[in-house]
C-alpha cells in the first residue's frame, strides 16, 4: 500500500496553483507520481491533497479505483497521520512519497520495500556530491565528512505497525519532522537502511526546478 503527500501549498514555488497540480509535458506533476507507483502494484494508494483541491484531485483521479482521496492536514506530518488512520493491516509495507518526486526509481524502490520487509524501515538515498559546512550565522564552524553524508530521498519504506507507532507518538510531542524515516530514528523503533536511489530523483520545490523536470521526462525517464 502506498501514501502520496500533495497536500502542500509549495510556498516556495511562488504560484496560485499548487505545485503538484502544475504539468509537465501536459500532465500533472501528481499524476506522473501517482503512475510511477501503480508500476509497483500496491493494494491501494491514499493520496492526501489541499481541501480547496479536494474535489479536482478527485476528479482527476477518478478513472483509477484503486486510489483514495482525503484532505490533508495542516503539515506533512499530520497528513502522514490522517493517512495512516485509514491503514488497519499492520504486517504490510507502507510506501510513503511526495507527490514532487515524480521520477523516483522503480528498480531501486522495489529494493526499498525489500529492505523494510528486512529491517522495518528503509529510505532511498544519494551521496552527497556538493562539499557540505555547518555555519553559525554565516560563519563557517565545520565541514563534515562529505564521504558519511546522505540526501535523503522519497519513496521511504516502513512496516506499518513501525510507521503507525511513530506517528502515535509523535502527536505527544512538539515536533515537525520532515520527513518519516526520522521519525522512526528519534523513537528507536527499526533501523532505518539506506537504499542508493538516482540524482534524477529531484524534488520540484523552485520554479526552475520544472525546467529540469521536463529534460528528466524527456530523456531519462524510460520506465
Amino acid at each position: 500500500m502506498a501514501i502520496v503527500l500533495a497536500a502542500g501549498r509549495g510556498e516556495r514555488f511562488n504560484s496560485n496553483v499548487p505545485k503538484q497540480l502544475r504539468k509537465i509535458n501536459g500532465k500533472e506533476i501528481v499524476r506522473i507520481s501517482v503512475e510511477r507507483i501503480l508500476k509497483l502494484n500496491p493494494r491501494f494508494i491514499i493520496l492526501t491533497t489541499l481541501s480547496d483541491y479536494l474535489e479536482k484531485t478527485q476528479k482527476l483521479f477518478e478513472d483509477v479505483d484503486s486510489v483514495k482521496v482525503i484532505e490533508g492536514g495542516k503539515t506533512r506530518a499530520e497528513s502522514v497521520s490522517k493517512a495512516l488512520e485509514l491503514i488497519k493491516e499492520t504486517d504490510e509495507i507502507v510506501l510513503i512519497h511526495d507527490s514532487a518526486r515524480p521520477f523516483f526509481p522503480i528498480e531501486n524502490t522495489k529494493e526499498c520495500i525489500k529492505a523494510a520487509e528486512e529491517f522495518g524501515s528503509a529510505t532511498l538515498a544519494v551521496p552527497v556530491k556538493d562539499t557540505i559546512a555547518v555555519s553559525n550565522d554565516h560563519e563557517i564552524v565545520s565541514f563534515p565528512d562529505r564521504n558519511k553524508l546522505w540526501a535523503i530521498q522519497t519513496p521511504q519504506c516502513f512496516k506499518a505497525h513501525l510507521i503507525k507507532k511513530a506517528h502515535e507518538l509523535l502527536k505527544r510531542e512538539n515536533f515537525t519532522p520532515t520527513d518519516d524515516a526520522s521519525l522512526v530514528l528519534r523513537y528507536n523503533l527499526s533501523e532505518v537502511r539506506i537504499v542508493v536511489g538516482e540524482h534524477h530523483n529531484i524534488k520540484v520545490t523552485y520554479p526552475a526546478d520544472l525546467a529540469f523536470a521536463k529534460v528528466i521526462m524527456e530523456e531519462l525517464i524510460n520506465e
